[in-house]
């Protein structure tokens, strides 16, 4: 509902009252310009709160996206080359079907399987505490905002529906009036209250950033580890 139409509906009605003063309208259209303002100031405020929101999910999936590939193109190349050691051992011994072959091969597929498991689990331990950031110091306040923009609104309504302008429009202007102050200073609070969490929000949802490269890294070590001891493992096999 646009906060616009309420000076419409008060000049309607008090337009049957010979007594309104051009001084009285003058005092609505300023309320009119107050309200509208203070409504476009609280759609900017969720609107900027949720493209910063938006613009940290970006990031973090480009993140995701860029490391994990890298890293998966490292260990499908240490795969192969553990593979092509395997085949060539077998051909050297005259014997690939031998048990400490397929033990290498077994451990081999066991390795790619505990890297995914890993993967996996590091990711939804990040989205988990990302999620957790969103739920502390984002949603309650776009919730906040949503919740008082549309409350000040009732507000509006409420003077019209409470106070008679045609028999009382002094005393409506000054409901108005005071109605519009204590909405600002509850706007000026949520800000600096959004604006605190926001910080707090960025401090934490960096962190989060700088745990994949670590994280996605130590899988892809364990990873070359395990393929390094399989390789030397094979000098072993007759």
């Amino acid at each position: 509902m646009k906060v616009l139409i309420f000076v419409a509906a008060v000049l309607g009605a008090a337009s049957m009252c010979t007594a309104i003063t051009q001084d009285q309208v003058d005092q609505l259209m300023d309320l009119n310009f107050m309200f509208d303002i203070l409504h476009k100031n609280y759609d900017h405020e969720i609107n900027k709160a949720w493209t910063q929101q938006k613009h940290n999910m970006k990031v973090l999936n480009a993140q995701f996206l860029s490391r994990y590939g890298f890293n998966i193109d490292e260990m499908k190349t240490k795969e192969g080359e553990v593979l092509e050691a395997i085949e060539q051992r077998g051909e050297e011994t005259g014997n690939p079907d031998s048990e400490c072959i397929q033990s290498i091969r077994y451990g081999l597929t066991n390795a790619v399987g505990y890297a995914n498991m890993n993967y996996a689990a590091t990711v939804e331990e990040i989205l988990f505490y990302f999620n957790q950031t969103n739920d502390s110091f984002f949603y309650p306040n776009v919730e906040i905002f949503h919740f008082q923009s549309n409350s000040f609104q009732w507000e509006i309504l409420n003077a019209l529906l409470e106070i008679n302008p045609v028999a009382d429009m002094s005393g409506l202007i000054r409901r108005l009036m005071a109605d519009y102050y204590i909405i600002l200073e509850m706007f000026e609070e949520a800000v600096n209250t959004l604006a605190s969490d926001i910080r707090e929000y960025d401090r934490e949802f960096n962190r989060i950033r700088g745990s994949i490269f670590p994280t996605f890294q130590n899988v892809r070590d364990y990873f070359f580890f395990t393929c390094n001891s399989l390789k030397d493992s094979l000098s072993r096999c007759e």
